[in-house]
């Protein structure tokens, strides 16, 4: 606050009366300096389901020993447009007819709504409402927190508290009775109220456990083992418990094969220092590069003899991870059918590399295989790929096509991502998962349609790409966060009735969307799933559907008819978060008749 406003005075926080649709969240008294004005400013919370357009509010002042003074001021709040949940009146001052105002108390008389309704305040005190407790002082060991958090989510900060007819949910969200759920979070007040302090641990110690289940550490997946043993049957953890088991198996078997090929190194440098005079007369310069060629590390040969050009042996059955990585003088590479697996990191970083041929033997791309390779120009994929692993042509900058066999069933995230001078991919039927932010980045990448994938992650494509339509294969269970998000191209999309979970702002920004069916099955519209659809004009949503979530057709400022498969009262049911139609204007058509906004 600037010197020119000197503080006199503070309202007691959050006043509310049953029944009341807004919360008094603070005030404050203000005395300006250079005009010697007294300036009242209070701040209030709508907290009912309508929009607040007008409130009416009523100031009782009092001098500095707290006598009454004048007469009580009526002040109205014009032009508001505050939605359930948003903040309003701070800014706006009241000025205060008389200089010996030293406190005041306030009340709101009357409010008005969008739907032109009316609330009347009756005679009740406004009194505070008790603060909430922050949850770490009801629950104080760590594995408990973190399995509340878990089950609630990250915004559950406090204790859930009924007051008058309200419930303040552990988000702080105010809700009011008769609200199974809580408008802003979807926290159960069930769930909130019969809080099983067991079930939290068993969820903090499940969560610590998959954390641990995610390292490559064996110490660490083996007490991974030992917690989800512990859980015994406390969600998938005896699932896990065998997942972790295989991990461990695998890092050892990997170990020993790495140990193996340390081993047969070693024997062969024995061998070479057997023969030390002949090394003598030779150079190091021709028998080391010869050695790591031959263990399968082609990169040491090859950068020290700058070639150019290499052809893999035809009884080579895998490329080893990094075994050319960094290869700067290398342009071209041809893979033979025998060779089944190319591991991480194979040529990523090989600069020059124009043309690579993968042999029709090849089954799997290995993450990071070629990325960074700036140059490439030209890919060919064998016949027998499936899968084409986490950032496979990453930053491969001067790639323009790429043909996808119809033998590829999976692309994982990042796989194209930044190929910025991709303009066309060729994605088969065959293709059931096309993971996050695959095509990232390619700009300039035109795709007419994208057909038969079950799982599209988030932002797979990128934001000004001209997919136009979208046909996801019977089967699909989840459409990730983001997943489409700023698709501006985006004209049509099916959905089968498989889906039952579409992520957060899945669908936002789509400019061009016009309308869509969520299918049946669905019990959730996430946050902003649809959010600024400016061209969507018709959606249909199931009875199925239990909540929608904040913004979830904000701006969508052509929506006229949302037709939803129930009655008018189970659409009322609906737990709608604040805001989650803001400026859009619609008509709902129910079984049995019709409700407007």
């Amino acid at each position: 606050m600037s010197e020119r406003y000197s503080r006199l005075f503070l309202l007691e926080e959050n006043l509310y009366t049953e029944g009341s649709p807004v919360v008094i969240k603070a005030g404050t008294l203000l005395k300006d300096n250079e005009t010697g004005w007294l300036i009242g400013q209070i701040k209030m919370q709508n907290i009912s389901p309508k929009t607040v357009k007008t409130l009416k509010t009523e100031f009782t002042f009092f001098d500095s020993v707290g006598r009454p003074i004048g007469t009580p001021l009526q002040f109205d709040y014009l032009d508001l447009n505050a939605f359930r949940g948003c903040d309003f009146g701070a800014k706006t001052p009241v000025k205060i007819p008389d200089t010996m105002v030293r406190a005041y108390a306030v009340k709101v008389l009357e409010v008005g709504f969008a739907d032109n309704s009316i609330w009347s305040a009756s005679q009740c005190e406004w009194e505070p409402l008790h603060s909430q407790k922050p949850i770490h002082t009801e629950l104080v060991d760590a594995v408990s927190l973190k399995g509340y958090v878990g089950i609630f989510g990250e915004n559950a900060k406090y204790v859930m508290s009924q007051q008058k007819d309200l419930w303040l949910c552990t988000c702080g969200s105010v809700n009011h009775e008769g609200e199974e759920r809580c408008h802003q979070c979807n926290a159960s007040l069930n769930d909130l109220q019969q809080l099983d302090k067991d079930m939290l641990k068993q969820e903090g110690a499940y969560i610590s456990a998959v954390e641990l289940s995610q390292s490559r550490n064996i110490p660490s997946l083996e007490e991974a083992i030992a917690e989800f043993l512990k859980l015994k049957d406390y969600k998938n953890s005896q699932e896990l418990a065998e997942v972790c088991k295989t991990k461990v198996s695998k890092i050892i078997e990997d170990n020993k094969r790495e140990n193996t090929q340390k081993s047969k190194k070693i024997k062969l440098l024995s061998f070479v220092a057997g023969g030390i005079a002949l090394l003598a007369l030779i150079g190091y310069f021709a028998i080391y590069p010869l050695i790591s060629c031959m263990t399968g590390n082609y990169r040491t040969y090859i950068n020290m003899y700058n070639i150019k050009e290499f052809i893999i042996p035809d009884r080579a059955t895998s490329i080893d991870e990094e075994a050319f990585r960094n290869c700067s003088s290398l342009t071209s590479i041809t893979i033979p059918d025998s060779v089944t697996s190319i591991g991480n990191s194979a040529f990523e970083g090989c600069e020059s590399l124009t043309s690579v041929t993968l042999g029709n033997g090849v089954v799997s791309i290995g993450n990071h295989a070629f990325k960074g390779c700036e140059s490439l120009t030209s890919v060919t994929l064998g016949n027998g790929v499936e899968s084409i692993g986490w950032s496979a042509f990453e930053g491969c900058a001067s790639l323009t096509s790429i043909t996808i066999p119809d033998s590829v069933k999976s692309i994982d995230h990042d796989a194209f991502r930044n190929c910025t001078s991709l303009t066309s991919v060729t994605i088969p039927d065959s293709v059931t998962s096309i993971g996050g932010e695959v095509f990232f980045g390619c700009t300039r990448l035109v795709m007419e349609k994208i057909n038969g994938v079950s799982y599209i992650g988030t932002l797979a494509i990128d934001f000004d790409n001209s997919v136009a339509f979208v046909e996801i294969r019977e089967g699909t269970t989840v459409i990730a966060a983001d997943a489409f998000a700023y698709c501006s191209n985006l004209i049509s999309i099916t959905i089968p009735d498989s889906v039952t979970s579409i992520g957060n702002s899945a669908f936002s920004s789509c400019k061009n969307l016009r309308s869509i069916t969520i299918p049946d099955g669905i019990t959730s519209i996430e946050m902003d799933v649809f959010g600024l659809c400016s061209s969507l004009k018709s959606i249909t949503i199931p009875d199925s559907v239990r909540s929608i979530g904040y913004c979830a057709f904000s701006g969508c400022s052509s929506l006229t008819s949302i037709y939803f498969e129930g009655t008018k009262g189970q659409w009322s049911g609906i737990s709608k978060s604040y805001n989650w139609d803001n400026h859009t204007y619609y008509t709902v058509y129910c079984t049995d008749g019709t409700i407007s906004k």
